[in-house]
């Protein structure tokens, strides 16, 4: 409500106090560590993450938080770990999956990209991005082949 009115100080105050009340309450440090990055505090939110993780170590929003604010610090070896723990822990996040497999591309790791996509093709056949993405990934191969045949499926979506 306040973050969204631009009253900053009182958004981060509700959710410190949300935090206080109930140490465990994922959003709260999920939604003060977006604040805290949009005005330019990652030291901030990746220790408000690093700490949510320490409360909360299963939960996948948290990872994934930490994957992408690590990704935008250019620390991608440690964001695709954090992005691969979030893909895993919520296994019914096609987001996730697809996040995490770009990740591994731009790391060098197609090969490894590829074989994440064609299993998350499996089970979220429904879901574009994921075909998308492995089309492009097989077309940067050179493997059109693969390529055209998950284009057609794609366009029987459609």
């Amino acid at each position: 409500y306040y973050a969204a009115k631009g009253e900053y100080d009182k958004a981060i105050a509700a959710y410190k106090k949300s935090i206080q009340l109930e140490d465990v309450f994922v959003p709260a440090y999920i939604n003060l560590t977006d604040l805290y990055r949009s005005q330019g505090d990652d030291a901030a939110a990746e220790m408000l993450l690093k700490k949510a993780i320490e409360l909360a170590p299963k939960n996948a929003d948290v990872h994934y938080a930490l994957g992408l604010l690590k990704i935008r610090q250019k620390k991608n070896a440690e964001a695709v770990k954090l992005l691969q723990r979030a893909a895993a822990f919520d296994t019914s996040n096609a987001h996730y999956v697809y996040v995490y497999a770009i990740a591994l591309n731009s790391t060098g790791q197609k090969d490894v990209a590829i074989e994440v996509l064609k299993s998350a093709n499996e089970n979220f056949p429904q879901d574009t991005n994921i075909f998308e993405a492995l089309i492009m990934f097989y077309r940067e191969d050179g493997n059109e082949f693969a390529a055209q045949t998950l284009m057609n499926k794609l366009k029987k979506l459609k």
